[in-house]
């Protein structure tokens, strides 16, 4: 599907993409809050400034996706693949990240205000200045450690 025929059908009111092949698409500042995405393939695609918020993307790829300054407030990220992808100053309030794959992910600045991230793997990834305020992290993962040593925290 192209970014233009999946921004046609969503202006049309049609919600459901689940599954969709979105792979290296253009969808920077485009608004597809509440959006089906879930199982859908966004590997390499950019979601710069991408209003997502309400969205579900429970086991969906955005394997080296580009989600700088995106809108995921309450949206579903169960189990997503978010392995070495942009989250730079992302916004995740409130949302559902249970088991997602974070590695290598750069997280600088991204807000995960009340979001649940149980279990979610984040092996790798750049915390710098990221906002975990009321975040659940339960479970044993590594954080990565700027100053270099390999952690791994319980909390």
């Amino acid at each position: 599907m192209t970014a233009d025929e999946l921004l046609a059908r969503y202006a049309a009111g049609e919600r459901n993409f689940a599954g969709a092949d979105l792979r290296r698409l253009d969808l920077r500042c485009r608004r597809l809050a509440g959006a089906r995405l879930a199982r859908a393939d966004l590997t390499g695609s950019d979601l710069t400034c991408a209003d997502l918020t309400n969205a579900s993307l429970a086991g969906a790829v955005l394997h080296r996706a580009d989600l700088i300054a995106a809108s995921l407030g309450r949206a579903s990220l169960i189990g997503a693949d978010l392995r070495q992808s942009d989250l730079t100053r992302a916004c995740f309030a409130r949302a559902r990240l249970r088991d997602a794959a974070m590695m290598g992910a750069d997280l600088t600045a991204a807000d995960f205000s009340g979001a649940d991230l149980t279990g979610a793997d984040l092996a790798g990834a750049v915390l710098t200045g990221a906002n975990w305020t009321g975040a659940k992290l339960n479970g044993r993962r590594r954080l990565y450690d700027p100053v270099g040593r390999d952690r791994r925290w319980s909390v």
